[in-house]
């Protein structure tokens, strides 16, 4: 299990990546405000991007359990945020008013986690869960020079078709790893079309397991070719990704990690 290490951005730190400050006299609702500007800018970014997060839960001294969740609502002036109920949704089960909860994710290359307990569990007309918990007071966050890279394994199959701006006509090799920045594919044998450091690539698209296809653009940052195994490699950064394209592959990457954790731990799952 891969340990994340996060700075601590506070108001005193003049070189950090975001300005941290406490604004001076500025009211809300008749109250001084009592947030960093910066954490609230963070949230917002987190709840404008739909994000999906990773919510570690601390059941006890020797236990916790991790699962994913969303954000709904952010509130700096009422002081809560509203997340969505967690999944898998067995692991909704014990939580209430008083049980915490760390939230990690990443958002424009920037890791983040903060700490926050349950106000209140919440439940509409349907029966669905969400929680409102405690807006929090400060966040970690560190920039992610190296974007987290999930492997694939050969077993499975997840076809990218790539075309170049000379012709239409794509070539399809397979995935071998990818991350929100960028992916790796393989072809057996060296295909029609060569391509080069730096090359632009016009149209790329990449099958994840569950069907979505990620339709982007991208510049080849390194090819390989290995003789003995007859394996054509491109290393490709991301030019253009629409925005439902990074929401999926960050949730592919978020499941890959729930999965490498828990055959860490043990657990048997399909």
């Amino acid at each position: 299990m891969t340990t994340q290490c996060f700075t601590q951005l506070t108001p005193k730190d003049p070189d950090t990546l975001m300005f941290f400050k406490r604004p001076d006299n500025e009211k809300t609702n008749e109250k001084k405000h009592p947030y960093f500007s910066g954490t609230v800018e963070l949230i917002d970014d987190i709840l404008k991007a739909h994000l999906l997060l990773n919510a570690n839960i601390v059941m006890n001294e020797t236990e916790s359990k991790i699962a994913s969740t969303m954000l709904l609502d952010a509130s700096p002036e009422k002081g809560f945020i509203t997340l969505d109920a967690l999944s898998p949704y067995e692991a909704n089960k014990g939580l209430k008013a008083g049980s915490i909860l760390t939230i990690e994710g990443c958002i424009n290359g920037t890791h983040f986690s903060f700490t926050s307990t349950i106000k209140k569990v919440l439940q509409d007309d349907d029966e669905n869960l969400s929680y409102q918990l405690t807006y929090p007071e400060k966040l970690n966050s560190e920039l992610q020079r190296d974007a987290y890279r999930v492997n694939i394994s050969v077993i499975k199959q997840l076809k990218v078709a790539i075309y170049s701006q000379k012709d239409n006509s794509p070539i399809t090799g397979y995935l071998r790893d990818i991350s929100s920045t960028g992916f790796r594919v393989e072809f057996k044998g060296k295909p029609e079309k060569q391509f080069s450091s730096r090359d632009s690539i016009s149209k790329c698209s990449i099958q994840l397991p569950d069907e979505t296809r990620i339709d982007c653009q991208a510049k080849v940052m390194h090819v390989g070719y290995n003789p003995d195994l007859d394996i054509y490699k491109l290393g490709c950064k991301f030019t253009d990704l629409p925005g439902h394209g990074q929401r999926a592959i960050n949730r592919f990457i978020n499941n890959m990690q729930r999965e490498i954790r828990r055959k860490d731990q043990g657990e048997d799952f399909v």
